[in-house]
């Protein structure tokens, strides 16, 4: 990957890229660079833990030797940044765009028109189960998939970011925000999500389709009842399927559900998600406040 090198004046007139007050991000501080006539987003790599830091960049190169093969909705690296001796932030392409969570919170966006963004994360992950299966990258996963890692270009485009985070090539498995020690399918007691015992570090799990398909099935249940389902008893969970159950849903699509705290393999929904009605929703919503 090229390498650019900035004076002590291009750091210090960075400009910080303002965040969504609702948008979490602990790990990086992101900035803005005009290059000659573009613009840029630099993420900064945080230096305190060497492990970590070899991780990302093995991951960002990863993702460029990958690049012919990764779809043009992940936003790719465009080179690093080197400062004060070493690699210090990796740039991407600036594009105007919305978070997925702010766009799925928007009263003024069609309820079908947050369905098909939905559904378009399904059509991701199962493009890239045909691309582990039909090409020599076999271990590509998106690892930390959630609302906040998605994003939504002016044209309507969805797009994967935080392309440092995903699981590529044999790294290190990410830390994901809902796969973790305290989540619905531990509370359940479930043995598929695999803790990674590689290191002494809490929360962290063997990144692969079932938990990449645990957390989307999440994200559409976090919309579908309009609250942190990830943080829910076990018992409130089979609750609230049994008020989908009185609805119009496919049955299909419960039954996926089901399977989140199941020891059967996750399955993608994406297929079901059109059974999904705006009346239905606002029923289950109204059924689960009033309960």
């Amino acid at each position: 990957m090229n390498i650019k090198y900035l004076s002590n004046n291009d750091i210090e007139n960075l400009e910080s890229l303002r965040l969504p007050d609702n948008i979490s991000n602990s790990e990086s501080d992101i900035f803005l660079f005009k290059n000659n006539k573009e613009i840029d987003v630099l993420k900064r790599i945080y230096f305190f833990d060497k492990n970590k830091y070899d991780n990302k960049i093995r991951t960002l190169l990863s993702v460029e030797n990958y690049t012919h093969i990764i779809p043009n909705y992940f936003i790719k690296p465009k080179y690093f940044v080197m400062y004060d001796n070493f690699i210090q932030y990796w740039a991407s392409q600036y594009i105007n765009n919305f978070n997925l969570k702010k766009t799925l919170d928007d009263d003024n966006l069609s309820f079908e028109k947050k369905k098909s963004y939905l559904k378009k994360i399904g059509i991701i992950l199962e493009e890239m189960n045909w691309i582990r299966k039909s090409t020599h990258l076999k271990d590509f996963y998106i690892g930390d998939l959630h609302e906040d890692n998605f994003l939504v270009d002016l044209q309507g485009n969805l797009m994967v970011c935080d392309i440092d985070s995903i699981k590529i090539n044999g790294n290190k498995s990410p830390v994901s925000k809902y796969i973790n020690p305290f989540a619905l399918f531990s509370r359940a007691g479930v043995n598929k999500y695999m803790e990674d015992k590689s290191n002494n570090r809490v929360g962290d799990y063997i990144i692969n389709q079932n938990t990449d398909l645990y957390c989307y099935n999440i994200i559409l249940l976090n919309f579908i009842f309009g609250c942190k389902v990830n943080d829910i008893s076990v018992k409130d969970f089979y609750d609230f399927l049994n008020i989908m159950d009185s609805t119009n849903v496919d049955y299909r699509l419960i039954e996926i559900f089901n399977k989140l705290i199941s020891e059967e393999d996750n399955s993608n929904p994406y297929n079901f998600i059109d059974s999904i009605d705006y009346r239905d929703v606002m029923k289950i919503r109204t059924k689960r406040i009033g309960r």
